[in-house]
């Protein structure tokens, strides 16, 4: 869910988004079954800040983490 909060600071990041690399990294995608699912997720946060990196992770497993370890180097 989507919180006013989560607005606030999205729009604080938009208004930094050409001056920094922005990420949308979710964590545990391990836990999900079908990966399929998390699509509509990933579009909806990317309809959000289309400039964003998106990044599904596992910290667990991890999945995507030495990814996100390079995009952070």
């Amino acid at each position: 869910y989507w919180t006013e909060e989560d607005e606030l600071v999205l729009s604080y990041i938009k208004k930094q988004a050409s001056t920094i690399p922005i990420f949308w990294v979710l964590n545990k995608s391990d836990k999900v079954r079908d990966k399929n699912s998390l699509l509509p997720i990933l579009q909806e946060h990317h309809a959000r800040l289309p400039q964003a990196t998106l990044l599904p992770i596992s910290a667990k497993t991890g999945l995507n983490v030495p990814k996100l370890m390079h995009c952070l180097s």
